[in-house]
């Protein structure tokens, strides 16, 4: 059988703000009891234990600006690489996506990887049921190629290509769809 290599992005996956609770939490623990913990730390080395008894790995992006050859060596090896394209780290490179609610934020760094690794981005979306499950869909693979010589059209191309999967979800969905992220103060100035 043939190794697939996949970008898989979910918008979906952060149900709640997880991390930002345990450490607030973790804090008020630590003052109380007079223990030094760096409540940060604390989850996320939590975060990753138990990912790691499922198998994950986790990949820190966005702490230095050459993280993205982790990402590539695990692409490299035939490893899925599961990203959240809607929330951009940082001021990274976004494309601005037209969206009904508004203009949305989405990382052109998926993009740039599956260029550069010749690895498909795979649109994923994690829906809460009804009945209190969880419902997965998986779109057909984008396999990006570079158009011309001009590599940031080729990005923003693909960048929009891929923000136009999540479209359907986001908007019949946009209860449970959750952003972190000071959308209005760190990208009112992007480039469309």
């Amino acid at each position: 059988m043939t190794q697939v290599k996949a970008l898989l992005f979910d918008v979906f996956g952060t149900v709640v703000d997880w991390r930002s609770g345990v450490i607030r939490d973790v804090t008020v623990l630590a003052a109380e009891h007079g223990a030094d913990i760096d409540a940060a730390s604390f989850a996320d080395r939590w975060r990753a234990a138990y990912r790691q008894r499922w198998g994950a790995e986790t990949l820190e992006v966005g702490v230095d600006q050459f993280s993205f050859v982790d990402i590539a060596r695990q692409l490299g090896q035939g490893k899925c690489v599961a990203m959240l394209m809607d929330r951009p780290q940082g001021n990274g490179d976004v494309v601005m996506a037209d969206f009904p609610h508004g203009r949305v934020p989405f990382s052109t760094g998926p993009v740039w990887l599956s260029l550069l690794s010749g690895a498909p981005l795979v649109a994923a979306t994690i829906l809460a049921t009804e009945s209190g499950g969880y419902a997965l869909e998986a779109l057909p693979p984008i396999r990006p190629r570079w158009c011309g010589s001009d590599r940031a059209a080729t990005v923003r191309e693909y960048t929009l290509e891929l923000a136009s999967r999540f479209r359907e979800p986001l908007c019949n969905h946009p209860d449970q769809w959750y952003q972190f992220v000071p959308l209005s103060r760190l990208y009112s100035s992007a480039s469309a």
